[in-house]
């Protein structure tokens, strides 16, 4: 099912699946996503009409989750709730009008893979709990939470861990309205660290374009929501407010991609890119 969706709470709609590829491009780019060296503990999650499938508990430290998507188009936001709070008080908090309260920290998380394909985002796990939730909003207007799409998490471990996050080979900024990369993408598996820097929320949606089209021919009128499209997912993250970041791990082959925030779309935040072999 593919369908607008929109961040909860705040007023710019988000429109999500601009891609669908077919089955074997979609079994091809997923076994190449999933051989890429992923940092610390990985943690694989399934996401579907309406639910997380995840661990209850995971012992602190440096930890990537693999999100794999069985249909529709959902993504997964990892919160660290303070001060008692519940998963429960988080989706009060979304219900009034507050999608980030100043107890819970926003650590990001994969988001947006095409079915039966995947994302990751990498992050540090501290002892104490946390929610894994899914704001995404179809036509029907009921944000995927409501419909029993979030998921406890409680991490375990003493005192605080003794660890750190890896040193990304590419930073990805995201500004009001364009993308700045620290360095370029190339093939094979890089880290990418994207940062929100600017005023609004920001998204990373990258798509690899097939071959005789050009990333710019793709951007000029990108699919809209359900519309079907031969590109393929190549890397995204869930919705990023502004100062949030996230590591992900991206696994290119030579070809010609298209960057877009789907948010500032009417700002003309796209980019085309061109991976050289």
């Amino acid at each position: 099912m593919h369908a607008t969706a929109r961040l909860l709470c705040l007023a710019a709609p988000v429109l999500l699946a601009a891609a669908v590829p077919t089955a074997s491009s979609t079994a091809s780019n997923t076994a190449s996503r999933l051989a890429a060296p992923l940092p610390g503990h990985v943690v694989d999650i399934t996401v579907g009409d309406f639910f997380i499938r995840a661990p209850d508990s995971l012992p602190a430290g440096l930890t990537t989750f693999r999100m794999s998507s069985l249909v529709g188009d959902h993504m997964v936001w990892v919160f660290r709730l303070h001060g008692g709070h519940t998963v429960a008080d988080l989706v009060k908090a979304n219900d009034a009008g507050t999608p980030k309260p100043p107890w819970a920290d926003n650590l990001s998380g994969p988001g947006f893979a095409p079915p039966h394909g995947s994302a990751n985002a990498t992050m540090i796990l501290e002892p104490g709990e946390y929610a894994m939730i899914c704001f995404v909003t179809y036509a029907d207007g009921q944000p995927h939470y409501r419909k029993g799409m979030f998921h406890r998490l409680v991490v375990t471990g003493g005192a605080r861990p003794v660890a750190k996050l890896p040193h990304p080979d590419v930073v990805v900024s995201l500004v009001d309205h364009r993308f700045q990369f620290s360095r370029p993408l190339h093939a094979g598996s890089q880290l990418v660290r994207i940062v929100n820097r600017g005023h609004v929320l920001h998204e990373f949606k990258l798509y690899r374009v097939p071959p005789g089209h050009s990333a710019r021919e793709y951007l000029t009128s990108p699919p809209k929501a359900g519309a079907a499209s031969t590109a393929q997912s190549a890397g995204a993250v869930a919705t990023l407010l502004p100062g949030d970041s996230v590591l992900t791990t991206l696994q290119l082959s030579p070809g010609e991609y298209a960057l877009f925030c789907e948010p500032q779309l009417g700002h003309g935040m796209t980019k085309a890119l061109r991976i050289a072999p």
